[in-house]
């Protein structure tokens, strides 16, 4: 039975020599659903994060494991490299609850170990539509045959890649490139989405088939991931090549460009996209997640859900089959259309257009200029104060950095 709903992200995930890594997202999909989730069952449901030990504690978790926190242990908890102990910690944390993830990661494995009833969702790697879409799976098959009631059509998606390009062709821009040409994408240095084989794999782990693959084309422009450090072992390697050139171009206008024949990565979720703007797709090392759009679906296949998940009646009706629920709950759907989800997320993954893309461009493109102004008026200031004169303007950028507002006022001179 049912008695509660819980909100949990990769909890164990350990990066950058600290925990808390899914909080801000898992934070945002808790506070996304959890209104409709009880309108639609009357239960509150509840959210796990890192500063809940009492809830759930990763110290714990791990040293019921023997392992020190480190993101080695974390792969290693991935692969289902885990004691008995650690994982009936989990049926003890978990008991009676339907649990909502956001990307399993390390507890997907012991959730299906311990049939621990989950719903697992994901910010599809479709990220070129009007807004993100949110990808669904459960290990409960009830749920899963209800989500499957609210899959997008796949035939809509090559439509939304058209309107990308159309975007791009009213914007020309000459980028000079080499026709038949490949692009290879790079990754971040840790990512879910590269583990494989107990591993973080990388480039350097396919030294020989990249050899092979960039040998048959003329060009190859290498996109490195935006959060990856420049100069890295992987990037030297791709550099290392002759037929190898940097590109940092948006990738939905590489994407709109025909000189562009095919895409190539170890996983990214950028080969799924690539497909829909008449792109092959090539996977170095594997396919992370797999997207069901027929009438069958495995277990493990996401579904990609229409926005009905806004809606009370939407959590109702995919959670009856489990657990009572309220059939007079409202349907509801918000009035805006557009970047509803990449707006609340503040995150856009390079889509640029209008209403935020485009903005946040105008915004970077004015900051940057006022810095620049401000850069050269200052310089020529300075050279006045090298004269023994302070002038009006300098004083007004000192104040800045005053916190006392009376004392400010008293530097730039202020009348009352």
């Amino acid at each position: 039975m049912i008695r509660k709903i819980i909100f949990v992200g990769d909890l164990l995930r350990f990066q950058g020599n600290q925990t808390g890594f899914a909080n801000r997202s898992l934070l945002w999909e808790y506070n996304l659903f959890k209104e409709q989730i009880y309108q639609a069952t009357g239960l509150v449901p509840e959210v796990y994060c890192t500063d809940t030990p009492e809830n759930f504690d990763v110290k714990k978790f791990y040293e019921l494991c023997g392992y020190e926190l480190s993101t080695e242990n974390w792969i290693n908890i991935v692969c289902g490299i885990y004691t008995d102990d650690a994982r009936e910690y989990v049926r003890e944390c978990f008991q009676d609850a339907l649990v909502i993830t956001q990307v399993g990661g390390s507890f997907k494995r012991i959730f299906d170990e311990l049939n621990i009833p989950y719903i697992d969702i994901y910010v599809s790697a479709i990220k070129f539509c009007d807004d993100l879409y949110l990808g669904f799976r459960s290990d409960d098959e009830a749920i899963s045959k209800k989500i499957s009631n609210y899959r997008i059509s796949e035939e809509s998606l090559y439509l939304y890649a058209g309107y990308v390009k159309a975007f791009y062709a009213a914007r020309p821009k000459k980028l000079d490139l080499e026709k038949n040409s490949l692009l290879l994408c790079g990754q971040n240095n840790v990512d879910l989405a590269l583990i494989k084989d107990d591993t973080i794999i990388s480039f350097l782990h396919y030294k020989e088939e990249i050899e092979n693959l960039l040998s048959k084309y003329k060009t190859v422009y290498y996109k490195p991931h935006p959060l990856a450090k420049a100069n890295n072992d992987n990037e030297n390697f791709i550099m290392s090549f002759d037929n190898v050139e940097l590109i940092n171009e948006n990738f939905y206008r590489l994407m709109s460009m025909d000189e562009i024949m095919d895409v190539a990565a170890l996983s990214s979720g950028t080969l799924m996209e690539a497909k829909y703007f008449g792109k092959k797709s090539i996977y170095i090392s594997h396919k992370f997640v797999n997207y069901c759009f027929g009438e069958e679906w495995q277990k493990d296949d996401f579904m990609i859900v229409d926005r009905s998940y806004y809606s009370p009646k939407f959590w109702a009706d995919v959670l009856s089959g489990i657990m009572d629920t309220n059939k007079d709950c409202i349907d509801f759907s918000f009035e805006r259309k557009h970047n509803l989800l990449r707006n609340s997320l503040g995150t856009i993954w390079g889509y640029e257009i209008e209403p935020l893309g485009v903005r946040i461009d105008a915004d970077l493109k004015n900051i940057q200029n006022w810095f620049t102004h401000e850069r050269d008026v200052l310089s020529n200031e300075l050279v006045s104060v090298k004269k023994g004169t302070i002038t009006h303007k300098v004083k007004k950028i000192i104040a800045c950095f005053i916190p006392s507002r009376k004392l400010r006022r008293k530097i730039r001179g202020d009348h009352d």
